[in-house]
């Protein structure tokens, strides 16, 4: 039971009844299907960190179960992202495999006019060769229609190989500073995730040159602008690895922290 005040409106003059009590019964919601791909490709994103690029989302279905964050902090599942965009895309996921979800994302690459870098996975990832290397020849198309570089991250570095991801820059993912020499054995750049920057230029941590995320550290700094992420032979020829502090909402962070700590 709780109580509640009646509320009306009768011609043009509102009214209030005396307080009832009343039962309340339980609200459902009933969303009904969620139709539509597991996909989402934006022309241009509006994000302050990736600045005036292109970017796909999909769904979680196609992370590496070994992700450390997913579902343990990962900054797609907290916060506005997570409501208007994760959420939904995982719905509509519930019947598909990745490689579905792959397919869908490269039709939706090929939609895009090429006129602006891309930025792969927003959300999602290629955990498989397969998966990659359809993603990726569609980021081949992509790149031959206005030139622009297509980049994103990977989790999934372990089992995925270099050569999968064709002309995509790609960095791995990396939760401890040992997992970077593994990574490059493997052919790949490395991210690595700190709790927070130690430094806003670059230096060295347990061997890793590390350089931290200009987005983060400097202000008015845009992926668009920075374009570190941008050549991953580059930054394997001159033996840099780029640092992310943890970021997103606070529950979020707070869930990211203690797994940064359990993995370190």
């Amino acid at each position: 039971m709780t109580v509640q005040r009646i509320t009306w409106t009768e011609h043009e003059r509102a009214y209030k009844s005396d307080v009832h009590r009343v039962a309340v019964q339980p609200r459902v919601i009933n969303r009904g299907p969620d139709i539509g791909p597991a996909v989402f490709a934006k022309e241009v994103t509006e994000g302050i960190k990736l600045g005036p690029v292109s970017a796909t989302y999909v769904a979680q279905v196609t992370c590496p179960a070994t992700c450390a964050f997913k579902g343990a902090g990962c900054y797609a599942e907290h916060g506005p992202l997570a409501m208007v965009t994760t959420k939904r895309l995982n719905r509509r996921a519930l019947a598909l495999t990745a490689l579905d979800v792959a397919h869908q994302e490269a039709e939706a690459i090929d939609r895009l006019t090429g006129s602006r870098d891309l930025r792969l996975h927003v959300v999602g990832d290629c955990a498989t060769d397969e998966t990659a290397q359809v993603v990726a020849a569609a980021a081949e198309r992509f790149e031959g229609r206005g030139g622009k570089r297509v980049w994103t991250y990977t989790h999934a570095w372990r089992t995925v190989d270099r050569s999968a991801w064709g002309n995509v820059s790609v960095l791995a993912s990396c939760e401890r500073p040992e997992q970077v020499a593994e990574a490059r054995s493997r052919g790949y750049a490395a991210a690595l995730v700190v709790d927070e920057h130690r430094e806003r230029k670059r230096y060295e941590r347990d061997q890793v040159t590390l350089i931290p995320c200009p987005e983060q550290t400097t202000r008015g700094v845009q992926c668009v602008s920075c374009r570190l992420c941008f050549d991953d032979t580059r930054l394997i020829k001159d033996g840099l690895t780029i640092a992310f502090a943890l970021h997103g909402d606070r529950a979020g962070l707070a869930k990211a922290r203690r797994t940064l700590e359990e993995t370190t």
